[in-house]
């Protein structure tokens, strides 16, 4: 549990051990079918929330339960039904928000929350470092550096 919840997550093949250590009691295979996985790990009910930082939308709001919550990370036009909330983030305001960019540097000097940088770019780098993501095939952010 971390904070009262139970964190049911997927990974690539070979990273479960990682992602458990980061918090989830429940790692799925990314290869597998991610809705029948939630639904099989919460017996047919469905999770009563879901963060969907990959932007999968309609292909995993079928693990929600009926009357729980999805937040996504960009606005869409996702209608998942069931009465279950929709929550959209659009991060490109967020370097406004000082208190919570403040608040998120403490939780790593603390140790709550983890970074994983793979690599600092140069930002005249800035549209390979982008090709890159694209690709893949790496753990951790890229950073750009000013």
């Amino acid at each position: 549990m971390r904070r009262g919840l139970r964190v049911i997550a997927d990974a690539r093949s070979g990273e479960a051990s990682r992602v458990r250590a980061l918090g989830a009691e429940v790692v799925l295979d990314r290869d597998d079918d991610f809705v029948q996985g939630v639904l099989s790990a919460t017996g047919g009910v469905g999770a009563d929330a879901l963060a969907d930082p990959a932007i999968l939308a309609d292909r995993v709001v079928g693990a929600v339960r009926e009357g729980g919550q999805v937040a996504f990370y960009l606005p869409n036009d996702v209608d998942p039904g069931r009465g279950i909330r929709v929550f959209a983030s659009y991060v490109m305001g967020s370097s406004l928000r000082h208190d919570a960019i403040d608040r998120l540097a403490r939780a790593v000097e603390r140790g709550e929350l983890s970074t994983s940088v793979a690599d600092l770019v140069p930002a005249d780098q800035a549209a390979a470092a982008h090709e890159r993501l694209e690709r893949g095939g790496f753990r951790g952010r890229l950073v750009l550096k000013f």
